[in-house]
C-alpha cells in the first residue's frame, strides 16, 4: 500500500515540492509493491498449507483491537484537551 500510495500522491499532487526524490521512480515503488504482494500471498498460502491460518487471523484481530483501543484513548484525550 505504501508504494502504491506514493505513486498516487505523486500523480495527484504534482506541484508540491518533495524533499526527497525517489530513485528510479516509478519502477522502484512498483517493484516494492509487487514484492510485498507476493510475500503476503506466499505467507497466506503457507499458513493455509500448514493448517495455521487461525494463528494469522488471531494476529490480525489483535492488531484491530489494539487500533480500536488507541483510537478510543486518542478521542478521550482530545475531549479532555478541548475542555481545558
Amino acid at each position: 500500500m505504501v508504494g502504491l500510495s506514493l505513486i498516487w500522491l505523486r500523480q495527484t499532487d504534482r506541484q508540491t515540492v518533495r524533499p526527497f526524490k525517489v530513485p528510479l521512480y516509478p519502477l522502484l515503488p512498483l517493484v516494492f509493491s509487487a514484492v510485498c504482494a507476493w510475500l503476503t500471498y506466499s505467507s497466506i498460502t503457507y499458513a493455509i498449507s500448514q493448517k495455521a491460518i487461525h494463528v494469522s487471523m488471531w494476529l490480525i484481530a489483535s492488531g484491530v483491537v489494539a487500533l480500536l483501543i488507541l483510537r478510543i484513548r486518542e478521542n478521550a484525550i482530545d475531549k479532555l484537551q478541548s475542555k481545558n
